[in-house]
């Protein structure tokens, strides 16, 4: 199972005391991990469920930790790893209000979002600059730029567990991850592009 180093599993034992559980692989013959810790990077720390879709990341050393995050989109709505699920290919985008090349460049994203069915392809935001529990005035301007650009797919606010799982590595933005319905990165684009670049990277995610 070492190959890949992010996998999506369903957890099959939960051991509470010792803040340990065991995942199931659906894709690979319903085989089960070893007992390994849970890191929870939301607001508080939690256990999985059993039967709950995780993210399992596996380290250098061979061992496993998962990985269950949370976050709120600017509507509010609770947005989950889980979400990967949703698609085949999903274009995560961190953006900043402040960043003309991203404000630049959401108008043609929110055209690509409309072109392709839910299933085949996803667009999400994450808006690096605003924190979730901001100041309401800093939520409404980016809520703004998001109407005015007309990148019309969810937007995520910034948190602890966001940070972790997907930023904590980005330096620049616009920075832009593809990542596949087992929650695996497929590549990452650091900068911003047209429409016609775009659309080429995404048909060719899509057929390989």
């Amino acid at each position: 199972m070492a190959e890949r180093l992010v996998r999506v599993g369903r957890v099959s034992s939960v051991n509470h005391s010792a803040g340990m559980v065991k995942v199931t692989y659906p894709d690979l013959d319903d085989s089960t991990t070893d007992d390994f810790p849970v890191f929870s990077m939301g607001d508080e720390y939690k256990m999985p469920g059993i039967g709950q879709e995780v993210l399992v990341l596996h380290l250098s050393n061979g061992q496993s930790a998962g990985i269950v995050f949370e976050a709120q989109d600017l509507e509010g709505n609770i947005v989950t790893e889980e979400v990967f699920a949703d698609s085949r290919l999903t274009m995560v985008n961190v953006w900043a209000t402040y960043c003309n090349p991203c404000l630049n460049e959401m108008p043609e994203l929110g055209e690509l979002a409309g072109e392709y069915a839910t299933e085949e392809f996803q667009i999400i935001g994450i808006i690096s600059d605003v924190q979730e529990g901001a100041e309401l005035e800093n939520t409404v301007y980016a809520a703004t730029l998001v109407e005015q650009t007309g990148a019309a797919y969810p937007h995520l606010l910034l948190n602890e567990s966001l940070f972790n799982a997907m930023l904590s590595g980005v330096s620049a933005v616009p920075t832009t991850f593809f990542v596949d319905e087992n929650g695996e990165v497929l590549d990452t684009v650091v900068g911003a592009m047209d429409k016609d670049s775009w659309k080429e990277k995404i048909d060719g995610l899509l057929k390989e």
